[in-house]
């Protein structure tokens, strides 16, 4: 029998479990058969939303979402939510993020509006500029200088076919010519800016990234950030398309090549269950980069997150059983079918949920190495994960690779955190091309798990980027690799 949890098939779904660990540790929970009044319900569950730092599109939650959440706070009381209750909450985050609210809502359509926006975000006094200079160096930006200037205006698309050919997932090791990178614009602009442009310098030494945002409006204010802090910008292009989010692993489109000849195809994963308004515009990202490359688009035919997949390259695919949560009118045997005509997948392992763990995705807790070894997540034995994480190592263990020998594991310490929600991982790390990309925590723990990957990657350069600001997902969900195959044909 499949155990039934929360996913990370929405950001919603994500902090659920987030938010209702942090209201168990900063709030004593009355019994379930009493909560108490509506306006004590309201109380603690804003003084929750407020405890950690939680990733979530605040603006694009409608009714039904915040009901849902409060009912998951407070079990046995979602029959006494009231119509009123849930105005308040939802009014009281709108006080809460009236900036992204506003942003979003509104839409940012000129110089002046981004500039204002910088300065009530506090990131012109994070970088030290006047609004008045700030205003003069945005006007001055040429866009197009750094625009991906969008190869069709069509997009090939196949909704019900998969590719004619068959196809092969890249392994993450193999030859990278961009990543995607999802910016934060609608996320706490002084926690979270810093990590994506510290994630970008990264990966700008390796390969192009290539930043989604809303307009030029957002591409120049992320070009006066990027340049405040004397990044290259020579190494940076832009995408213009509808998002809310930053988890690109997740609805990012895959990029597969033919095996005969390397020709690449997108696969554009579904992220849209239950009608969610808040990824509605990170769903339409795969159909919309489909036309930037002028490359064609098979509409993958159920919900699989990109964090639920990892592969080698070499047609093994591992994901977890919460495919089957999302998608539950099919079985292994179909699960397989998919895999193979949409990936390329000669063998497709698939590994129970782990219990309490918020998102699903294999890449929170295991990371191909090479083809022949593979890391998996290390937890105490009092930890909820213990056992999952033992039998999954043994089970990968007794396995064989591509190559016929049996895989070696490498285990990872997790780091211990003030959330009863485990979620920070030095699992989700991105390889790309002489680099791998790991998060850290600013916590004891980090040291010896880059130790880890110095010693497992030795001809890696082996670089750290503070993710402490994001409760759940770090460097890998942030991030989705282009192969050098289709990349290179954009890159001067």
């Amino acid at each position: 029998m499949k155990q039934k949890k929360i996913t990370k098939t929405t950001i919603i779904f994500l902090a659920i479990g987030i938010l209702a660990g942090l209201f168990l540790v900063k709030v004593v929970l009355p019994s379930r058969l009493g909560v108490g009044s509506n306006q004590q319900i309201e109380n603690r569950f804003i003084e929750t939303v407020k405890t950690g730092p939680i990733p979530l599109a605040y603006h694009s939650l409608n009714n039904n979402d915040i009901r849902q959440l409060v009912g998951l706070l407070f079990p046995g009381e979602t029959a006494n939510i009231t119509e009123e209750l849930v105005q308040n909450i939802g009014n009281k985050l709108k006080e809460l993020y009236g900036l992204q609210y506003e942003a979003a809502l509104e839409e940012i359509s000129s110089d002046e509006a981004m500039v204002e926006y910088l300065k009530k975000s506090g990131l012109l006094q994070e970088m030290g500029i006047e609004q008045e200079i700030a205003l003069e160096r945005i006007v001055g930006i040429d866009t197009t200088e750094r625009y991906f200037e969008s190869q069709s205006d069509y997009v090939e698309y196949y909704p019900i076919d998969s590719p004619s050919d068959p196809v092969r997932y890249p392994g993450e090791y193999e030859a990278i010519g961009a990543v995607f990178v999802s910016w934060p614009v609608y996320h706490d602009p002084l926690a979270d800016w810093g990590v994506h442009k510290n994630l970008v310098s990264e990966i700008i030494s390796e390969a192009e990234a290539w930043i989604l945002v809303p307009n030029e409006y957002w591409q120049k204010a992320v070009e006066l950030y990027l340049d405040e802090d004397e990044i290259d910008l020579s190494q940076i292009k832009f995408i213009y398309t509808p998002l809310n989010d930053i988890w690109v692993r997740d609805f990012g489109p895959i990029t597969v090549l033919a095996e005969a000849d390397n020709t690449p195809a997108l696969i554009w994963n579904y992220y849209q269950p239950l009608g969610l308004r808040s990824i509605l515009h990170d769903s339409e990202v795969g159909a919309v980069i489909g036309s930037y490359l002028d490359v064609p688009v098979y509409r993958l035919p159920v919900v699989i997150e990109g964090g639920n997949i990892i592969t080698d390259g070499q047609g093994t695919v591992l994901m977890m059983e919460s495919v089957f949560d999302n998608n539950p009118e099919i079985n292994q045997s179909d699960l397989e079918q998919i895999a193979k005509d949409y990936l390329g997948a000669k063998r497709l392992v698939t590994f129970p949920i782990v219990p309490g763990e918020a998102c699903g995705h294999i890449d929170m807790v295991a990371k191909f190495v090479d083809v022949d070894r593979i890391m998996v997540a290390q937890v105490t034995e009092e930890h909820p994960w213990h056992e999952s994480l033992e039998n999954m190592a043994a089970t990968l263990a007794d396995t064989d690779s591509a190559n016929g020998a049996k895989y070696e594991i490498i285990r990872i310490q997790l780091p211990q955190t003030l959330l009863p929600v485990q979620e920070w991982t030095y699992l989700n790390s991105l390889t790309i091309n002489n680099k791998v990309i790991v998060p850290t925590y600013g916590v004891s723990e980090d040291e010896a798990a880059l130790q880890v990957y110095r010693e497992a990657m030795p001809d890696y350069v082996v670089a750290g980027v503070n993710e402490r600001s994001y409760a759940a997902g770090a460097v890998h969900c942030q991030t989705k690799e282009v192969p050098a195959a289709l990349a290179n044909k954009f890159i001067k």
